[in-house]
């Protein structure tokens, strides 16, 4: 909210620094360990860090907006709480559409599969992970002009985003064209020859449709915007298992209609958040979609 999102992430990398120190260290003095001791020196750094980083923060550059009491307001707790609860139900649903693919794989096809799946997971993360940097700052800012009234400048920027975001297709299907070339000199010829060409396909489509979503997905949040996407995370993630099962077990596609799921799963947001966006743009939203 301060507009200092390259603060907010050093911290989290410092955290995440010591915890990865506190684990080497393990192996450094041949301690033996186990699996209740990796959990505490991998989560009680980070919650460390953090609670050192908010004293420092709260007593130094932010002691104008320290928590105190007397700022109590039970009036704003039902809408605070209501939100909050939006935004764990958004957490959630991004947990089944992201990370249960590996588990469903597991189920359906084995373990070995999950391996010919991660490797053009892994590689098309650079679409995300390049996106994400150029997204990262943007939600607060949506909200500081939301509190301007600058809506010229959210619309410009909303403009380049998706400009950005069409060099950025482009990239992934020029990744998508060198794969075969670097599965192999990655993970050898013997791995690489199980990825194919519809997994990788997909796969960049996957990255493409949720880096575009992305766009949208920020600004409403932003604008505190998000009973639509909301109902639509219930849906996807309600579809995404069992579409997960159609298309890879019963359809036989194996993890290719895994992925595809996925994509369909996406889909929701990657049509409603522009419709809805553009409708809070042009003062024409009403009912759910201005909430």
């Amino acid at each position: 909210a301060g507009q200092r999102p390259s603060l907010n992430t050093a911290i989290i990398t410092c955290g995440n620094l010591v915890a990865v120190s506190l684990l080497l260290s393990l192996v450094w003095f041949s301690v033996e360990g186990s699996l209740l001791i990796v959990a505490i020196l991998q989560s009680v750094p980070i919650v460390l860090v953090l609670i050192l980083a908010s004293l420092y923060f709260y007593f130094a550059d932010y002691s104008d907006i320290k928590p105190s009491l007397k700022f109590f307001d039970k009036s704003k707790v039902t809408g605070l709480v209501g939100l909050g609860a939006k935004f764990f139900l958004l957490q959630i649903g991004q947990i089944v559409i992201y990370t249960t693919d590996n588990l469903i794989i597991t189920r359906i096809l084995g373990p070995e599969e999950v391996t010919t799946y991660f490797i053009p997971q892994k590689y098309f993360s650079l679409i995300i992970l390049g996106f994400s940097i150029i997204m990262t700052p943007l939600w607060s800012a949506f909200t500081e002009a939301k509190a301007q009234n600058d809506f010229v400048w959210i619309r410009s920027t909303l403009k380049r985003l998706m400009q950005i975001w069409v060099g950025f297709f482009v990239f992934a299907g020029v990744l998508l064209m060198m794969s075969p070339i670097v599965y192999q000199l990655w993970v050898g010829q013997e791995v690489a020859h199980k990825v194919t060409f519809s997994l990788s396909l997909l796969t960049a489509v996957f990255v493409c449709l949720s880096s575009f979503a992305s766009i949208f997905l920020n600004f409403l949040n932003g604008f505190g915007k998000v009973s639509l996407q909301t109902l639509a995370i219930i849906v996807a993630a309600g579809i995404n298992i069992p579409l997960s099962y159609y298309f890879g077990k019963s359809l036989g596609m194996g993890s290719t209609g895994v992925i595809l799921a996925s994509v369909v799963s996406i889909s929701f947001f990657v049509v409603l958040m522009p419709i809805q966006s553009y409708k809070i743009l042009g003062g024409k939203a009403k009912g759910i979609w201005n909430r």
